[in-house]
């Protein structure tokens, strides 16, 4: 126990998520939970232009905060580098980088956070 970090779960407009209960414990490897655009200052989504209303609702990205259709943002993917539990919604603009990084993040950062020299690293 001696690795260990304490954390908590958290409700964020975004979703849930778990985190280091202190800000100097988190993992270099996490990103910040974007900037929301305001839903009143957007009247069209931000990739196709279609015009929001009665039946086109507006949805969030989660990792840019921008706002899109459904057709632009219906993907869910996991995010792990924001620490959500469950996968959330992506737009198409952030689906292909977040693939990506998905895939990197499985392969390679979660055995470099397990390794000695991260634990010594990091070990406060």
């Amino acid at each position: 126990m001696e690795n260990y970090v304490p954390k908590q779960l958290i409700r964020s407009k975004s979703g849930l998520r778990i985190v280091a209960r202190k800000e100097s414990l988190c993992s270099p490897f996490i990103i910040q939970e974007p900037e929301w655009i305001p839903d009143k200052e957007i009247s069209n989504c931000m990739k196709c232009r279609t015009k929001f209303g009665f039946t086109t609702r507006k949805h969030h990205c989660r990792r840019c905060g921008q706002i899109f259709c459904n057709d632009c943002c219906d993907t869910r993917l996991e995010l792990p580098r924001m620490c959500f539990v469950d996968p959330v919604r992506i737009c198409v603009n952030c689906e292909p980088q977040t693939k990506i990084e998905n895939t990197f993040f499985e392969k390679h950062v979660k055995v470099l956070t397990q390794g000695d020299l991260y634990n010594y690293l990091f070990d406060l």
